[in-house]
């Protein structure tokens, strides 16, 4: 053991050291140097292929270093195992959901770790140490209840308090905030920082410049597997660290206000019941870009999942371009009627990771690639191409797994599979999930193109600075209904926020006026 490490009187939990790692072609780290402060919340941040997962990798001892050293705590794990550098308390909790939906809250928080006595579990004991974790960290849940019956920031909390479990003292949370609603985001802001007050150092990767200068103590910014500095995040704003992160900001997508939409009203959508979403109607106008603005559970994403044939839509009426109108009964049936969606689970709902850029591209409309039921390959790889050219697509060969691309050219090839199939209403819910800075900008742009193209776009997030800049009017819900809608003229995060609380209060009018008061 060595002496114990501290600057201003604060100790250091851990020292990257001048770390190279390398692969065929690239450097994925190049002398990246980094010190973690005990206590602290520490932002890692930087473009897609700068180095984040490579380094976090490397810390948690899952992709070993060419050179370089890593102290954790005066000692050197550069060389331990994974297991043994998980036994010393560095734990990762992944971007996507890792829990078993069939078990129990208790079993997922526990899963691998079951007390047993020669190989029977007592789930007694099971239960107990569950409730006594989540009871340390100010949580009350039933710990007997499947997993899958709680909310996405309750799954989230219960994967950090399994990353804990055992004396963890520093958490490496990869884009932890991804899909929460704000007010889901301020939850999990809040438990974070009372872990930092615990003395637990978290390290925080996210593409979202606004969350880690929220959050962070200080922040890490990496390019092209280089460290360009650590900052303290009182010194930065969103300019000052994009500029650091992009290395200019001279990539920003602007919209073109002066092209307006149409009059022309595109799609008809009537009296939806599906889910959550209580009898929606709304009108579509050619070339325009509609936001949803909701919480989790609000109605917004069941709507357009419904229009889309995603979920079953109960009763209500779609009419696109005139046509007759029709109850959307599944995805073909609504892509036949030229309804697209890109949901939020790329991976899970949207792309197939094991088959390549050129046989992902068709899926949604195999007509252009085949002949006589027969998918001809040479079509596959032009149809890929003109997609790769059109949206900037970054991939070594359009032969290559889908899997190897980015979170923003993933995203790319996800849109052009359901551009092939020449959609007239585009449902965009998340797209800009998992995808940095410049990615982002790129999809933007090109969402904005399909707009001047005469496309009706739907777009849902909950990350409303982006939808701010992109949408035309707003539909706000609240209770399952479209509460009001707004023009998008002028309008800022707050007044979004302001505009959403009022809709709660409209719906509670509402249902005390149809069924008396609301406790």
């Amino acid at each position: 053991m060595g002496k114990e490490l501290r600057v201003d009187n604060r100790r250091i939990a851990l020292v990257v050291e001048g770390v190279f790692k390398s692969y065929p072609g690239s450097k994925a780290l190049d002398d990246v140097s980094v010190q973690i402060h005990e206590g602290a919340i520490h932002g890692l941040c930087g473009k897609n292929g700068a180095g984040k997962s490579t380094l976090v990798s490397a810390i948690a001892g899952l992709t070993p270093v060419d050179s370089g050293t890593i102290i954790y705590y005066d000692e050197d794990i550069t060389r331990l195992s994974i297991a043994a550098i998980k036994r010393r308390g560095v734990r990762v909790v992944p971007q996507h959901v890792a829990v078993v939906p069939e078990m129990s809250v208790a079993e997922n928080l526990l899963l691998g770790e079951w007390p047993n006595w020669r190989g029977v579990v007592s789930r007694r004991t099971l239960m107990e140490i569950a409730e006594r974790e989540f009871s340390e960290y100010g949580m009350e849940l039933d710990v007997t209840q499947k997993i899958k019956g709680f909310d996405l920031i309750d799954q989230r909390k219960v994967e950090i308090v399994r990353a804990l479990f055992g004396g963890s003292k520093l958490v490496i949370l990869d884009e932890p905030a991804t899909m929460l609603d704000d007010s889901d985001k301020q939850n999990l802001f809040h438990f974070v920082r009372q872990l930092s007050e615990r003395g637990i150092s978290v390290i925080y990767t996210s593409h979202r410049v606004s969350e880690l200068l929220f959050l962070c103590d200080e922040i890490t910014v990496l390019r092209e597997g280089r460290a360009v500095g650590t900052f303290s995040a009182s010194s930065l704003d969103e300019p000052s660290l994009t500029r650091h992160i992009m290395g200019t900001t001279d990539f920003f997508f602007t919209r073109d206000r002066s092209t307006e939409p149409s009059e022309h009203v595109l799609a008809e959508i009537k009296d939806v019941v599906s889910g959550g979403a209580r009898g929606v109607s709304l009108d579509l106008y050619e070339g325009e870009v509609v936001g949803l603005v909701d919480r989790v559970g609000g109605g917004g994403r069941d709507f357009a999942r419904a229009i889309a044939g995603i979920i079953p839509m109960r009763a209500g009426s779609v009419r696109v371009d005139g046509h007759r109108a029709a109850t959307i009964t599944s995805p073909f049936a609504a892509l036949r009627r030229g309804i697209a969606i890109l949901t939020h689970d790329r991976h899970g709902e949207g792309l197939v990771l094991g088959l390549s850029v050129e046989r992902n591209i068709p899926l949604a409309d195999f007509s252009s690639v085949s002949r006589l039921g027969v998918v001809r390959s040479r079509a596959e790889a032009n149809l890929a191409a003109t997609f790769v050219s059109r949206f900037h697509i970054q991939t070594t060969s359009t032969s290559a797994l889908i899997s190897t691309l980015s979170g923003g050219n993933q995203q790319k090839v996800y849109l052009s599979k359901f551009l092939v199939a020449k959609p007239r209403v585009l449902i965009l819910d998340e797209p800009l999930t998992g995808v940095d800075i410049a990615g982002k900008e790129d999809l933007l742009a090109a969402i904005d193109g399909l707009r001047q193209e005469g496309l009706s776009i739907i777009y849902h997030s909950y990350e409303h600075d982006e939808a701010l800049r992109i949408a035309d009017r707003f539909a706000i819900f609240s209770a399952g209904r479209i509460q009001r809608i707004v023009e998008n003229e002028g309008l800022s995060e707050d007044d979004l926020f302001r505009l959403l609380r009022s809709a709660d209060d409209d719906a509670v009018d509402r249902m005390e006026e149809a069924n008396g008061p609301v406790s």
